[in-house]
């Protein structure tokens, strides 16, 4: 934990919050049995967007290794790496 920055993970955790608060008072107009199918083919999507983005060669892959080869990256020795 000491160098991970505790104001980043309240940020990503009230984000969170404020995303799911969201889904469960847009899904919650459409009564409990729509309102329970609404929320499943979301959590859905968001697995297979996370899919997505986690994949080899995927949009997270592609950031770690711009971080890798940045001037900051390889000061702290990640430089080296090749993504396509």
């Amino acid at each position: 934990m000491g160098i991970t920055n505790s104001g980043i993970i309240k940020t990503a955790v009230s984000a969170l919050t404020l995303l799911l608060n969201v889904i469960n008072k847009l899904t919650g107009a459409f009564g409990e049995g729509a309102g329970g199918v609404l929320k499943f083919a979301t959590a859905a999507a968001a697995i297979g967007g996370l899919r997505h983005v986690f994949k080899s060669g995927g949009f997270a892959e592609k950031i770690l290794g711009s971080v890798g080869n940045s001037s900051i990256g390889k000061f702290f020795g990640l430089g080296g790496n090749t993504v396509a």
